[in-house]
């Protein structure tokens, strides 16, 4: 099932979190657009507080549409592109 609307992917960091990096890194190379947050950035840490309850272990925090995806899941982030019929090149 395909969900219909235009899908955003964020992606929400800290500095010196390797997951991070490497959650990006392969996003780019995987040809996904997204967006970047730093949870240091207040605006940015209340956002992903709302969007979690308050409940999230640590970064990387991947949202696509309304799903939230923690750590970096692989298979869970292809599945929900698959979703969303998100665009990926190469």
């Amino acid at each position: 099932m395909t969900k219909d609307k235009k899908t955003e992917v964020v992606v929400y960091t800290s500095p010196f979190c390797g997951m991070c990096h490497s959650l990006m890194e392969w996003l780019s190379e995987t040809g996904v657009l997204f967006s970047e947050r730093n949870v240091e950035d207040e605006n940015s840490m209340q956002e992903l507080l709302a969007l979690t309850n308050g409940q999230f272990d640590g970064t990387p925090v991947t949202v696509i549409g309304s799903d939230v995806v923690e750590g970096f899941d692989r298979p869970r982030i292809l599945e929900l592109l698959g979703e969303y019929n998100i665009p990926r090149g190469r």
